[in-house]
């Protein structure tokens, strides 16, 4: 078992030079495929989405969004079915004759509207996989432009299609498109971190923010199994789990922009989130969601000196760092970056029979030249 309080594999390493403002980072997107005949049956539900006022964020763990009517089922034949599955086999295995070959039998053998917009979508996830944006808008577009097109592969086409405008930067456009096409096929955390993406860059940073946090909250929730993580004596672990894969680092820099854009304190919304998991997680382990990444000290930059600190501290029931001290270091010039560091980070602080308690924690910042 984790010594308590300790992150096991939360060592932040810093290079001169490497960190950015958010707005300077170019954004990335994982690839949203087409994961299997199985999601293209799945029945999604669309409707607009209410958002809170960014004073009382809501986080929704669950889609809000009610069904207006249910989809039809989806027209596929079983040989159309069997081609979809081992095309997109090919596209994630990078076999680009595979790929094509497959997607030019779909083409030749879609006879309903259904299977004429599953091509679609395949020939825009393997233009997509090659990043052909444009080529990939323009196929996951046929479908949404169809008014005959089942609302399920229309959902679908959508969360593809806005993935890939926002890997193009374009970011109005993906904008417009979430607002039109948003609906519950979004609701997962990466769903939804793309949704928090969109409206970040389109400054819409109210929204941001509560897509932001529902997102934190359904990574916790695929990660750590509700009701506490317990070892095999019974002993419920406390010690943080470390900030990737967690929660991605792209959406911690989201989160907190976001809610400093809109004027609320990020630690107070870190309890915020740790509240809202209570009732799921009573005894959830403290877990990063935003680290300051440390200036490199000039004298060691100038002298070509790499190092490391590692420090201490308590994650106060404030999601903040408290009271960090050098518990040891390769050199003292790069006590105080990593000190000054330590004080911006903010932390989903620890859950305790379902309430915020403070916890002591250990972590350790590598300094290199890159």
């Amino acid at each position: 078992m984790s010594e308590p309080g300790k992150e096991p594999s939360a060592s932040s390493r810093v290079s001169a030079g490497s960190m950015q403002p958010l707005r300077s980072h170019s954004m990335r997107f994982g690839k949203f495929g087409l994961e299997s005949t199985s999601i293209l049956i799945a029945v999604m539900c669309s409707a607009a989405f209410s958002h809170a006022r960014a004073q009382e964020p809501m986080i929704q763990t669950t889609c809000p969004i009610q069904n207006a009517t249910q989809p039809p089922p989806l027209e596929l034949g079983q040989e159309i079915q069997r081609t979809l599955v081992r095309t997109r086999t090919c596209i994630a295995e990078g076999d680009r004759r595979c790929a094509e070959r497959g997607i030019n039998e779909l083409d030749e053998a879609a006879v309903t509207a259904d299977e004429h917009a599953a091509v679609f979508i395949s020939r825009g996830t393997y233009r997509q996989s090659r990043n052909q944006s444009r080529q990939a808008i323009a196929a996951f577009e046929e479908v949404l432009d169809n008014a005959d097109t089942n609302p399920a592969l229309i959902d679908i086409a959508a969360m593809q299609a806005v993935a890939s405008m926002m890997q193009s930067g374009r970011t109005g456009r993906a904008a417009e498109t979430l607002e039109r096409h948003f609906s519950c096929v979004f609701w997962t955390p990466d769903g939804l971190r793309l949704a928090a993406d969109v409206h970040f860059a389109d400054r819409n940073y109210e929204a941001a923010l509560q897509y932001a946090e529902s997102s934190i909250a359904l990574h916790v929730h695929a990660r750590v199994p509700a009701h506490g993580t317990s070892t095999a004596e019974g002993s419920t672990v406390r010690n943080s789990i470390s900030l990737e894969p967690m929660v991605p680092r792209q959406l911690g820099l989201v989160w907190i922009e976001s809610a400093r854009e809109v004027g609320l304190d990020p630690g107070t919304q870190a309890v915020h989130i740790a509240r809202a998991l209570a009732d799921t997680h009573p005894d959830l382990p403290f877990i990063p969601l935003y680290k300051q990444a440390p200036v490199y000290p000039q004298r060691a930059l100038g002298s070509l000196t790499s190092g490391d600190v590692t420090f201490a501290g308590r994650v106060g029931v404030d999601g903040r760092v408290h009271d960090p001290y050098v518990l040891e270091s390769s050199h003292e010039m790069f006590e105080q970056a990593a000190l000054d560091s330590a004080r911006q980070f903010i932390y989903v602080p620890r859950l305790e029979a379902g309430v915020v308690v403070e916890s002591p924690f250990t972590n350790k910042i590598t300094f290199e030249i890159n």
